[in-house]
């Protein structure tokens, strides 16, 4: 009795992926037989089967499972194929606050959706009615973000990249308006409505949208913390599925490389190496679709710094080299940024496996090229080369130099560049324990700690955290003020 219930049950988050892209039941049979060409002895697949599954009706075997997850980009339990009962004991109260939050808010917001689509529907009404229950729709979802950890400056910024690509979509169809943003709202059961083909100048100006909405979603990148990052570029990536149709096959090669070279660099940072490097293959091969070798180059650097954060810095090396060949003929300023930092990450490689000589060689043809990049810049410039240079530096046991660059580097960094902040830091505090400048790194300490709490970045509290007690901890342990200071930096990352 209690197995027909839970089969009874619609799979609104299933049916949720499938609207998101404007796909018929049709078309989620016509992709699943292309990901199953290559296997042997698959059972037919039907759009009643699909829809089944959507309506609770049967549940799809693991093999399709699997295929779904695929085709949609996501994970089981996003696809409602994992109930609470399954998730591992260790999380119990997880899995219930997990399963409980979206029908929560999805009844809230049922009366106000439907409410919306008969308003929209009528040319009559007036704005500002529209608007106040779109408000009270919004106000709603986004108190959710506040309880996962979300302050408001996070959800503003966030808000602020996704908006753009939402209202040039928008813009389309009045009507449609309602379906945008969708996370939530599609999993209503309102239908997505059918709407004329846009005209050539509304499809230049969504894709304008896009493009700028990934780029402000790389300056998010650096002035925020991985999860909100995520969060933005798969809002962003599912915006560009959505109207794949009217993008041209250049700048959707371009969309998706970018977002997914985002996705793994928030990923990365998460400490997520392995679905990190899986995002940045795709990128690599949206690129590759595309013919475009700076983006190539980029997702190969990424690869780079998931294989050096493991430990393997001769497939770190062997990948920074690939990525430089891809850019190394070109001129422009971009080119040139992106083979500076490809040589200064080269030159760290090197110094881990303890060749000094060639870090030497690849840091000074990096520098050379900084007299073409003059101004600060998020991704590569001075402040970033001698950052480079001061952890060459203290790999290589050269201490003094160290300090010397990367105070230099702390000094000229834009103070909202967080993780360039941090990755600045953290080694300079390195270096001074080994000089024995104690209160100068117990300083940097108390200034860093509550940049990485914010962040709320796995890899780099880890590592912060690993330094505090592996590093600092010992060498303040006679020395009860200084040990507080060591203390109250612990107990704001436990904090996260």
């Amino acid at each position: 009795m209690m197995d027909a219930q839970r089969r009874g049950k619609p799979n609104n988050l299933l049916r949720y992926q499938r609207l998101l892209r404007g796909w018929s039941l049709k078309q989620v049979v016509d992709q699943l037989c292309q990901l199953c060409v290559e296997d042997e002895d698959i059972p037919g697949i039907t759009a009643d089967m699909v829809g089944k599954w959507e309506r609770g009706e049967r549940r799809p075997s693991r093999y399709y499972q699997g295929k779904l997850c695929l085709l949609y980009n996501t994970t089981a339990d996003q696809l409602g194929f994992i109930e609470a009962q399954d998730i591992p004991e260790a999380h119990p109260m997880e899995a219930v606050h997990a399963e409980r939050a979206v029908p929560t808010i999805i009844d809230n917001s049922l009366t106000t959706i439907r409410t919306l689509d008969t308003l929209l529907g009528n040319e009559q009404t007036e704005t500002e009615i529209i608007a106040s229950h779109l408000l009270s729709l919004s106000g709603k979802q986004l108190a959710v973000l506040n309880r996962l950890g979300w302050t408001q400056h996070d959800i503003l910024n966030a808000l602020q990249i996704v908006l753009q690509g939402e209202t040039a979509m928008a813009n389309m169809n009045r009507r449609q308006f309602v379906h945008l943003g969708a996370g939530l709202l599609l999993l209503s059961g309102i239908d997505v409505p059918t709407h004329e083909h846009p005209s050539l100048e509304e499809r230049t100006q969504l894709m304008k949208t896009l493009g700028e909405g990934i780029a402000a979603s790389w300056t998010l990148f650096h002035v925020s913390g991985p999860e909100q990052v995520l969060a933005v570029s798969r809002t962003q990536l599912d915006l560009v599925q959505q109207n794949h149709t009217y993008i041209y096959p250049i700048v959707l090669s371009w969309c998706y490389s970018g977002l997914y070279r985002l996705i793994g660099a928030a990923l990365h940072f998460q400490g997520r190496y392995n679905e990190a490097h899986k995002a940045h293959e795709k990128a690599y091969l949206a690129a590759l679709e595309g013919g475009n070798g700076w983006n190539m180059a980029q997702s190969r650097s990424w690869q780079a710094y998931g294989w050096k954060a493991t430990g393997n810095y001769a497939d770190a090396l062997q990948a920074t080299n690939a990525a430089l060949r891809l850019v190394s003929e070109q001129r422009t300023i971009e080119n040139i940024r992106l083979q500076a930092r490809l040589l200064a990450l080269a030159a760290e490689n090197a110094a881990l496996m303890g060749d000094a000589r060639e870090a030497e060689t690849r840091l000074r043809a990096s520098e050379q090229l900084l007299e073409y990049l003059p101004m600060p810049h998020e991704e590569f410039d001075h402040a970033s080369w001698l950052q480079e240079a001061g952890a060459c530096a203290l790999i290589l046991k050269r201490y003094n130099v160290a300090i010397t660059q990367l105070r230099q580097a702390l000094q000229e960094l834009s103070p909202q560049w967080s993780l360039r902040y941090v990755s600045t830091a953290v080694p300079l505090s390195k270096a001074l324990i080994h000089t024995g400048e104690l209160d100068e790194a117990l300083t940097i300490v108390q200034r860093t700690a509550p940049v990485v709490a914010s962040l709320r970045a796995a890899a780099l509290t880890q590592e912060f955290t690993n330094f505090l007690e592996a590093e600092l901890l010992p060498k303040v342990a006679n020395d009860e003020s200084r040990q507080n200071v060591v203390i109250e930096a612990k107990q704001q990352l436990a904090l996260v």
